[in-house]
């Protein structure tokens, strides 16, 4: 069980998707403050906090959105954690 866990990650691990997510999260979120600061004029730190929005959560919601869909549907392809879930394991002990 523990390999199978191990071979799930080390696919992770090599994903470039994931990876090419992961870097690009703080760039955009380096860009924007940047950006942010460039643009702050008179803005006092309540209103500077206001302007930013939502914008960090949704960069951090677009990597897990990504990780979630890259580890459900990786195993589309080999099957391999469905196999395990057949063979008596519960989903607590493959996840």
């Amino acid at each position: 069980m523990w390999n199978v866990m191990k071979a799930q990650l080390y696919q992770l691990k090599k994903d470039r998707l994931v990876i090419a997510v992961f870097l690009l999260v703080p760039v955009l979120q380096l860009t924007n403050a940047f950006g942010e600061v460039l643009d702050v004029g008179g803005m006092t730190g309540s209103e500077f906090v206001a302007s930013i929005g939502a914008f960090p959560e949704f960069l951090s919601f677009l990597f897990v959105g990504t990780l979630v869909g890259e580890v459900a549907g990786r195993d589309f392809m080999d099957r391999t954690t469905n196999y395990e879930l057949l063979m008596g394991h519960t989903r607590w002990e493959v996840y």
